[in-house]
């Protein structure tokens, strides 16, 4: 086999960002738990028990689909690094199936172009000494996508779609409450070929994730209950204070990585604010808990509508240029402003002329749009921990453009 045959083969030709995956996470890894590390650690422990929430307790915080693929290390007892490194080849993969996917609508030059684009795109970096489980549902995103446009294009391929539809369902469960949307819009188009392969596709999705249903069910006695940390997170985005700005932040107000750490004098500030919140709230315990968050979120919003829209929009915007983050640490110190804000801009400037661009163009050639070539620009531009969010936009563009077409 000649050099340039190996070349053309995107599992050797994109070997060396494996390589430099593996030596950012063997670099910048350290040897204590950040974040929610330990609780998915938890959760997977539980799931070789025979329970996902805690005995003692009560959790749903995250789905279990990244804790059923990190199972087996922990069952075997595997080092913390060895399950760092499975992030490398998650991000490896992700890559090269991006670029299957682009090759399969695609002239192989465009297709490599973006797919570098992505494979270099250095924000997603920075989940890669972590075991959490943006990496994987980034995978999990970019194999239903190929596989979504592998059935639609030839009909083979539907239970692998759905089953990587359905594990993407448990690991980042926000997706649960865009499906229904998805497949209503789908029903309308029922009659078309490729709408029935997408109901298909997304039949077997609920069907991986319905044990876990039950399982919430059994716990909570509410029906499609995914996860109870819904409410806090929608308690901070609707904060009415006029210097936050919907960042998520946790019990101890302490924020989320070591490196995003808001300081002691804004810690108190927070204190002061919402410890009798807090402390009200965390009288309850599970689903209870998250109602009481929901329900000072609602009032919030009810009393503070224009403060609300603003938080939406920083967080929205955020995936661009970070503005939330920005504002936030422009009001501590400028040298951490620049250190964990402004090397962000740069890539993310473009991204975000380039994305209204490729809409723009997308309305404009709307008979590309519908043979399945729309958002591919678009769709494929993360944001950090947002990553496996926005990269999921390229798979739901697989579906609905499919229905169009059909």
């Amino acid at each position: 086999m000649t050099i340039p045959s190996l070349l053309r083969n995107p599992w050797v030709l994109f070997l060396p960002f494996l390589v430099l995956y593996a030596c950012i996470t063997w670099l910048t890894a350290s040897a204590a738990l950040m974040g929610d590390e330990g609780r998915y650690l938890e959760f997977a422990g539980n799931l070789l028990q025979g329970y996902y929430s805690p005995k003692e307790g009560f959790s749903l915080w995250n789905g279990p689909g990244y804790p059923i693929a990190i199972a087996p290390l922990v069952a075997v007892g595997a080092p913390r690094f060895l399950m760092l490194l499975a992030n490398a080849v998650f991000q490896y993969l992700s890559v090269v199936f991006l670029f299957k996917t682009l090759n399969l609508f695609l002239h192989r030059r465009a297709a490599l172009a973006l797919t570098i684009g992505w494979g270099l795109y250095f924000t997603a970096y920075e989940t890669l000494p972590y075991v959490l489980s943006d990496t994987f549902a980034t995978l999990l995103a970019t194999l239903a996508a190929y596989f979504t446009i592998k059935t639609l294009k030839d009909g083979k391929g539907v239970w692998k779609a759905g089953l990587i539809w359905g594990w993407l369902l448990l690991t980042k469960v926000i997706f649960a409450y865009v499906f229904p949307l998805v497949l209503g819009l789908i029903l309308i188009k029922i009659k078309s070929q490729n709408a029935r392969k997408s109901l298909a596709i997304f039949g077997i999705a609920y069907l991986v994730a319905l044990p876990y249903l039950f399982y919430t069910y059994q716990l909570t006695g509410r029906w499609y209950y995914w996860s109870d940390s819904g409410g806090m997170s929608l308690y901070w985005m609707s904060t009415p204070y006029p210097d936050e700005y919907g960042d998520w932040n946790n019990e101890r107000f302490v924020g989320y990585f070591k490196g995003m750490a808001l300081g002691d004098a804004a810690t108190e500030a927070l204190k002061a604010r919402h410890q009798s919140d807090f402390d009200e709230i965390y009288r309850y315990e599970g689903p209870a808990r998250d109602d009481v968050f929901k329900k000072k979120a609602i009032a919030n919003i009810k009393a503070h509508p224009g403060k609300y829209a603003l938080n939406c929009l920083a967080n929205v915007s955020r995936m661009f240029f970070w503005v939330s983050d920005f504002l936030r640490r422009a009001q501590t110190s400028l040298s951490r402003q620049i250190g964990t804000g402004v090397y962000r801009f740069y890539a993310d400037a473009v991204l975000s002329v380039v994305y209204p661009f490729s809409l723009a163009t997308d309305a404009c050639r709307y008979q590309d749009i519908i043979r399945g070539r729309s958002y591919i620009f678009g769709g494929k531009y993360p944001a950090e921990r947002l990553s496996a969010h926005v990269v999921g936009d390229i798979a739901y563009a697989a579906v609905l453009d499919g229905v169009c077409a059909g």
